[in-house]
């Protein structure tokens, strides 16, 4: 694959395993240039840089713990000296920490918000200007921020009080940016990716019940929003609707 033949760039958070490794390889199947952040999970990253590298494909990964945020602006201080454009953000990571809330210890709850909520307005701030660059060559990409949510940000769900209360909120983060970057042409928009067979749900009673849907299912539901052009502030369901919570 030659250099000019990338399309965008296009930088996702806990891309090591579960629906992050997957977006990476869709967008990288589509000619798109991938920064993958992950938190741990060495042999993972090992074996998706490898098959990238065997498809001729542009994906690089950095070690960048989201929860904390020194390390964030670090990491985007480091692609702003390097001249790099982003063109899309995905803030997918995110962490469980479960208990009832009158057993939620202070620190799981930190914890989650650091991850769940921290992370995603850190990487808002150090993104923005990078998408606002301008580079000698013209690139006519929209922009985008996608926040991956949850259901339960609406309904709840027991033992998830923490979960719940960060995904809320970054809910109520997206509707906020969409409306402070539209006249910056950057838009941004939730996802709810819905109940999928990864390590976070592995051993989840609810997941019996559930009728499968592919993670490159979903992943490619997610890059075909990346494709659309002023659509802002909305919140694209991508669950199965056969299920029910």
């Amino acid at each position: 694959m030659k250099i000019n033949e990338i399309r965008r760039t296009i930088l996702i958070t806990g891309a090591s395993r579960g629906l992050g490794a997957e977006l990476v390889q869709v967008f990288a199947g589509e000619a798109d240039q991938v920064i993958g952040l992950y938190r741990q999970s060495d042999s993972e990253v090992k074996i998706l840089s490898e098959n990238a590298q065997m498809r001729g494909q542009h994906v690089q990964f950095f070690k960048v713990n989201i929860g904390d945020s020194k390390e964030v602006k670090f990491f985007f201080a480091f692609l702003k000296e390097e001249g790099v454009v982003v063109d899309v953000l995905i803030n997918n990571a995110a962490i469980t920490r479960d208990q009832n809330v009158i057993l939620m210890k202070s620190e799981d709850w930190d914890e989650v918000m650091q991850v769940n909520l921290k992370g995603p307005i850190d990487c808002i701030q150090g993104v923005l200007p990078l998408m606002e660059s301008n580079p000698s060559q013209e690139r006519n990409f929209s922009k985008h921020i996608i926040n991956i949510i949850s259901r339960v940000a609406m309904t709840g769900n027991r033992g998830q009080s923490n979960y719940a209360v960060s995904k809320a909120a970054l809910l109520a983060l997206t509707k906020v940016a969409a409306l402070e970057l539209r006249s910056k042409n950057i838009q941004v928009n939730a996802v709810i990716p819905g109940l999928l067979p990864t390590r976070m749900t592995e051993g989840m009673d609810v997941m019996r019940n559930k009728s499968e849907r592919s993670l490159r299912d979903v992943a490619e539901s997610i890059r075909a929003i990346t494709e659309l052009h002023a659509m802002t502030g909305e919140v694209f369901s991508l669950e199965d609707r056969v299920f029910n919570y």
